[in-house]
């Protein structure tokens, strides 16, 4: 079985590559396959083989590599500089649509899933990440790096890549929130202090800062101590392999450093990937760097999304109940949508049609996943099982809505913006009414 997983890991590195060329102008999507391959690989394994609570280190770890992974990606994906007004769309999602969500998720799943309290906390952080990584056609693409000026022009791009790459980040005091709640139970006084200072305040800012520390060190070394054209000159030569190498190792030294400073990983990886693409913005090797952590991204990506398939036909789809099915298409078709908007009422710097797609682009997928593992691995939830259930189904409708409505709504989008006459254009150059 070694030799045979050998096997499928060289496959689906294959598929990785070339799989999404092949699909790019289907209907069915490229993670929708590697679930469905993940869950007849169970025909040839033991039952429980892939029992996510039994191996629940594995669950972590493995989906904790792909997030930040895909982290790094997305930090050297976006070229629109941090600012107060040019970054709002990002700040509304991440604080008022991202609490909501996760108040409206915690309510239902206690409601419709029959989860404890302790558990509904939990599943709700859970489902706080959004995931555009699993729906390309929404988000950023690679890094512009001829023009140091360079600005991402279209808001729901850039809304929705900035927000999933912070709010992978800033669900984690709620995932420790339920964490506590399932040790101490509902007495603040245990608890309440200690979490806000660390869980909240001191993890966070230690991750922006220990990020923006190693990202300004390695963006140096990268782009001026190893000779006049940085790392991209031997790029140019046909070192495939190195930018890869190079993203794996800006993520790794980004997130181990940050961990054993008991802050935050998954926001300093990100931060540190935006401050090296920040660095001589004009210089190619940003191009060669994102390329490489794309495909580091879709190989762990196609893993976690195959063992989740493989997870789910294990055993899991026999506790899936109609009520589950209902909560998974209201937290997609409803929850997240109506918390979107909320969070983007009165915003002026996207139109009503880019407002509703920002609301409804709520992906779930890999942090879902990480942060699920993460809290059961930290505490004893009695709904174990019914929690992976519901994040199968939740994933599931996810990856098969979004995934088939990704492309058809940025092209309704472009037309819309055609007939109003209208350009996409970054904030900073169009005022407060830019689109």
């Amino acid at each position: 079985m070694y030799h045979f997983l050998m096997f499928v890991v060289g496959l689906l590195a294959l598929a990785a590559v070339g799989l999404p060329l092949v699909l790019r102008d289907r209907l069915i999507s490229f993670p929708i396959v590697i679930v469905s391959v993940g869950a007849l690989l169970t025909l040839v394994f033991e039952p429980g083989t892939f029992d996510p609570v039994a191996n629940g280190f594995l669950s972590e770890h493995l989906a904790e590599f792909a997030v930040i992974v895909a982290l790094t990606g997305l930090g050297l994906s976006i070229d629109r500089r941090v600012s107060w007004r040019g970054w709002m769309t990002t700040w509304r999602l991440l604080a008022i649509t991202m609490p909501i969500s996760i108040a409206l998720t915690a309510w239902l799943g206690w409601w419709i899933g029959g989860l404890v309290p302790s558990a509904a906390v939990l599943f709700a952080s859970a489902m706080a990440p959004t995931d555009p990584v699993l729906a390309v056609d929404v988000q950023t693409g690679p890094p512009t790096t001829g023009d140091p000026d360079a600005d991402e022009p279209d808001e729901v791009r850039f809304g929705l890549t900035s927000e999933s790459s912070l709010n992978d980040g800033l669900a984690f005091p709620f995932v420790n929130l339920a964490i506590l709640l399932a040790i101490f139970g509902f007495e603040p006084s245990e608890w309440a202090v200690n979490w806000f200072l660390v869980d909240v305040l001191y993890k966070i800012f230690g991750g922006l800062v220990i990020g923006w520390v190693v990202g300004k060190a390695l963006g140096w070394v990268t782009v001026r101590l190893v000779g006049g054209k940085g790392f991209a000159g031997m790029f140019d030569e046909g070192e495939g392999l190195a930018p890869a190498v190079m993203a794996l190792a800006y993520t790794l030294v980004s997130f181990g450093l940050t961990e054993v400073a008991g802050a935050y990983g998954f926001i300093a990886v990100f931060v540190t990937a935006y401050v090296v693409r920040d660095t001589e913005r004009t210089n190619h090797v940003h191009d060669h760097l994102h390329e490489g952590a794309e495909q580091l991204e879709l190989l762990a990506m196609s893993v976690v999304l195959l063992l989740l398939g493989a997870s789910f036909a294990d055993g899991l789809f026999r506790l899936v109940t109609w009520e589950m099915i209902v909560l998974g298409l209201v937290l997609v078709l409803i929850a997240r949508p109506v918390a979107g908007w909320v969070g983007l009422m009165g915003h002026a710097g996207a139109t009503r049609d880019e407002r509703m797609i920002l609301s409804f682009f709520g992906i779930r997928g890999l942090g879902s996943i990480y942060y699920l593992a993460y809290g059961l691995n930290k505490a004893d939830f009695s709904q174990a099982d019914v929690m992976w259930a519901l994040l199968c189904v939740t994933v599931f409708a996810s990856l098969l809505i979004h995934g088939l409505t990704a492309r058809k709504a940025v092209a309704w989008l472009e037309r819309r913006r055609e007939e109003q006459g209208l350009v996409p254009a970054s904030p900073q150059e169009s005022g407060p009414a830019s689109v």
